[in-house]
């Protein structure tokens, strides 16, 4: 009598990849299945009384590392408290999800205020990866009327940072030259600290040791820059 065991690995192996290819797609089915419930029980209700579904997605940020198509989708809906909350989780993702700043970038002009600040918000946290919405942000940053909106565009083109130096004449004449040169620089500043930090352990090789008077004259030039609008 032949040994039956080799086929019956055979087949344990091919059940469990089978298994392992079905496992993911269901929970991706499950996860999509919750988004839009959570959107339909905010539908029918105006600004308020769906504090408790937005949260249920604002809850689910931190689980997900991409953008996914629900919450890009959400961004042109109707509803403004559905824009909203789609924009407040894709800028919790932050830079993994930059496939969304095209669709934040055409719902920043189209949203109510309310939603117009989140939209900004969002973009603010995507930095560099978001350089393809400058146009729009500039052009709510010229149109709005609103200051909080002004200041959220503002903080995203600085977020940017050199590949928005174009908004740089808009944010000027709205902000002053001081404000605005401190908009594009600080929040370079603070990345280039972060990585200062992060790198900290290689601050004794000698291959860096003319990072010290770089970092001061870079913070010399910046100054030189802002000073003009003190007077």
């Amino acid at each position: 009598m032949k040994d039956s065991r080799p086929m019956r690995q055979v087949l344990l192996v091919l059940a469990a990849v089978v298994v392992a290819a079905i496992t993911p797609a269901a929970a991706q089915e499950e996860l999509h299945e919750k988004i839009e419930g959570y959107f339909a029980q905010i539908r029918p209700h105006g600004l308020y009384g769906n504090e408790r579904a937005a949260q249920a997605l604002i809850a689910l940020a931190p689980s997900l590392h991409t953008a996914r198509p629900e919450f890009v989708t959400a961004l042109s809906d109707t509803h403004m408290v559905v824009r909203w909350t789609a924009a407040r989780v894709l800028g919790l993702i932050g830079p993994e999800a930059k496939d969304a700043v095209p669709a934040l970038a055409q719902a920043l002009p189209t949203s109510e205020w309310y939603a117009q600040v989140m939209v900004a918000w969002a973009l603010s946290r995507m930095g560099p990866a978001a350089a393809e919405a400058t146009p729009a942000l500039v052009k709510v940053l010229q149109t709005s009327r609103d200051v909080w909106v002004k200041r959220e565009a503002a903080m995203a083109l600085g977020a940017i940072g050199p590949q928005a130096r174009e908004a740089l004449p808009v944010l000027t004449s709205v902000f002053g030259l001081q404000h605005a040169v401190g908009m594009m620089t600080i929040p370079l500043i603070l990345t280039n600290a972060w990585q200062v930090w992060r790198f900290r352990a290689e601050a004794q090789s000698p291959r860096l040791a003319f990072m010290p008077l770089f970092l001061v004259g870079g913070a010399i030039g910046i100054g030189g820059r802002a000073a003009p609008g003190d007077a």
